[in-house]
């Protein structure tokens, strides 16, 4: 889930699309093969500091901001059916970029939450 469909700049707060794609997902989840799966969710930024005041007050940092993005996600999963035993939620911050070069568009690609499936 990237930032600019799931989350609003500098927010945790899952927004309506972000929701929606949660509850569809959280079908395939509970059904067959998936179903006993453990859901592994975790969360990235990118490499730009947190900087609004507000944003600042409330994530700290980046560590803060993908922990809380994790956290949102790993919330909805639940509240959408998935069992709270089977959800993990991890963070990264800014420290595993999806790509390097520090361009507009790269710093994109970087913030963004992923859903692993183990065992």
């Amino acid at each position: 889930l990237g930032e600019d469909f799931a989350f609003e700049k500098g927010s945790a707060t899952l927004n309506k699309d972000g929701r929606k794609a949660i509850e569809k997902l959280a079908l395939r989840l509970n059904d067959g093969d998936h179903a006993n799966a453990v859901v592994v969710v975790e969360g990235h930024t990118d490499d730009a500091p947190v900087s609004r005041p507000a944003t600042v007050e409330k994530f700290g940092d980046n560590w803060g901001l993908s922990a809380a993005r994790a956290a949102a996600v790993v919330r909805a999963l639940q509240a959408a059916g998935v069992k709270a035993e089977r959800l993990r939620g991890a963070f990264r911050g800014q420290y595993a970029p999806a790509v390097g070069g520090g361009k507009k568009d790269d710093r994109a690609a970087n913030r963004r939450v992923e859903i692993y499936l183990a065992k």
